[in-house]
């Protein structure tokens, strides 16, 4: 989970231990839109892994 969103492991595990919400993820909406694309472009048939390979193939996003 620390990797999705890019945090130390020891701010996930004190956000864990408190049951607070120490850190804010920033939405990024041009990427939920390119996403949702894909996935209308392919009927719905389109999974995560392969929605993530089509935008590192497109985009360059990692």
């Amino acid at each position: 989970m620390y990797k999705i969103v890019k945090i130390t492991i020891a701010s996930y595990c004190r956000w864990i231990k408190n049951g607070k919400r120490e850190c804010q993820i920033d939405f990024d909406f041009s990427l939920a839109k390119k996403i949702k694309i894909i996935f209308n472009y392919h009927n719905g048939l389109c999974g995560s892994p392969q929605i993530k390979l089509i935008l590192n193939r497109t985009m360059q996003i990692s």
